[in-house]
């Protein structure tokens, strides 16, 4: 069963999981329509409770339109920002941020080098940002095979197709002995 957090300015939505490669993938969808909602007004806790009641051992799976800019720079956040992204970061960019951070969170788009093309997630008139972006575990980041945005592949009027491909292991055959053929001699 699907489960929805929202509240007047931010909507997560917690897919059932699903197990694909002995992996249980806990897909979150994120809407957060922030232009020019107060500070007081905007309740980040709707994602921050939707994350907590995945398990840890689990592959959270978040992507949609967080409505920030997390720029180019890295500063503090190297294990959660590899310096990729495009344009200035905003508050609530540092926002996204900390939060990738508090619950130790990759922004995979950030992780590719890329042409503009493929890092711009919105376009509209003369605009071109990026506010779209896919988290996962930092820990499941050596699974992640790229991110990057489809061009021409428009998701509707102004913000553009972003997809990941993960390689996934499965955590049963991992680590399997492999045991070396032998003869067995005598009887039956």
């Amino acid at each position: 069963m699907t489960k929805t957090y929202e509240n007047m300015n931010m909507k997560a939505r917690a897919f059932p999981p699903s197990y694909s490669q002995g992996v249980d993938l806990h897909p979150v969808k994120i809407y957060s329509p922030q232009t020019g909602c107060k500070e007081e007004e905007k309740d980040r806790a709707i994602l921050d409770e939707a994350v907590m009641e995945i398990p840890k051992d689990d592959l959270a799976i978040i992507g949609g339109d967080l409505y920030a800019h997390v720029g180019k720079a890295r500063d503090s956040y190297k294990r959660h920002h590899d310096g990729f992204g495009y344009g200035e970061r905003n508050d609530e960019g540092e926002h996204v941020l900390k939060f990738a951070q508090a619950f130790d969170l990759a922004l995979t788009n950030t992780y590719y080098k890329k042409k503009d093309s493929h890092l711009i997630t919105y376009e509209g008139g003369t605009r071109k940002t990026q506010l779209d972006y896919m988290l996962i575990s930092s820990r499941r980041l050596k699974d992640v095979i790229d991110c990057k945005v489809i061009p021409g592949e428009d998701f509707d009027a102004q913000h553009k197709l972003l997809v990941m491909d993960l390689h996934l292991t499965n955590k049963y055959t991992q680590n399997i002995i492999k045991l070396e053929p032998y003869i067995k001699c005598g009887r039956f």
